[in-house]
């Protein structure tokens, strides 16, 4: 149950609009999706995201792991630019 200061951050928060977005948030945002996308896994037992290695062993993706991924994805195309 929602208390009246629970309602009035709520009603505060507000989702930023996109031209307030970093370019290199809209970039790592852009390349977890990428990332969701191609390492889908169905594998029983696993998260949801799997890195399978060219030997077919499956290395669970954590949030944690996706984000720096991503972000190292960012980078690498700052540093190419």
């Amino acid at each position: 149950m929602f208390t009246p200061i629970h309602v009035r951050q709520l009603i505060a928060y507000q989702v930023p609009r996109e031209s307030k977005i970093l370019w290199a948030n809209v970039n790592r945002n852009t390349n977890i999706t990428v990332i969701h996308e191609r390492w889908a896994c169905g594998k029983s037992g696993h998260l949801a995201h799997c890195f399978v290695g060219d030997d077919g062993k499956h290395i669970e993706l954590s949030h944690d792991m996706k984000e720096a991924w991503a972000l190292a994805m960012v980078h690498e195309l700052l540093i190419t630019i």
